[in-house]
């Protein structure tokens, strides 16, 4: 038995009408769920296309905001670009300036040794100046080492052995200075030139 012939036998029963009456019944019954079912049908389109229109609008806001990442993005990728190549640059000019630092302290030991760099005369003869070079080496290795002036070590200043060797250290210093300063300017040889 269908559906439509179970729900007229039902209503036969309950409601003691006849057959006529129960097909009348069946068709009004029919057309109230033919209209329900559209009725539903119209709501279930319409909040589908709520919800559609819901998505495409959440989906404009979300390719825009991805729009403006991407912006935002290569704005950020540019100014890291640029800051690199300031700190490349930067960093090339560092050891550029780096490779002209002369270091000045072991010039300065010497020179408070009385160690100049200086010019000699026959400085730019060849063979001249590489035994001036060899000279000038022996110089600084005695100097940096604390041979260029023999001195007594067991000095004592006020019963200090410390003050003892400052002493003995400035004395050294002070002798190798002047040593220094006449060895400059002693004349030379035949030339009779100083320095």
């Amino acid at each position: 038995m269908s559906e439509a012939e179970e729900l007229r036998a039902w209503i036969a029963r309950t409601q003691g009408l006849d057959a006529a009456g129960v097909a009348g019944l069946v068709r009004q019954v029919e057309a109230e769920a033919a209209a329900l079912r559209e009725a539903a049908s119209a709501q279930v389109v319409e909040e589908a296309e709520e919800i559609l229109k819901d998505a495409r609008e959440t989906a404009k806001e979300i390719l825009g905001d991805a729009r403006r990442t991407a912006k935002e993005t290569e704005r950020v990728r540019k100014e890291a670009d640029r800051h690199r190549k300031d700190v490349f640059d930067a960093e090339r000019r560092l050891a550029e300036l780096q490779g002209r630092i002369v270091n000045a302290d072991e010039t300065a030991m010497l020179q408070e040794a009385g160690i100049y760099g200086y010019r000699h005369a026959l400085h730019d003869a060849i063979a001249y100046r590489s035994r001036l070079d060899t000279l000038q080496n022996e110089i600084k290795a005695l100097a940096r080492a604390g041979h260029a002036v023999q001195a007594a070590t067991d000095w004592t200043v006020n019963g200090s052995k410390r003050e003892g060797q400052k002493m003995v250290r400035d004395f050294s210093k002070l002798m190798l200075r002047a040593y220094n300063a006449e060895a400059d300017y002693a004349p030379c040889g035949p030339c009779g030139r100083t320095g």
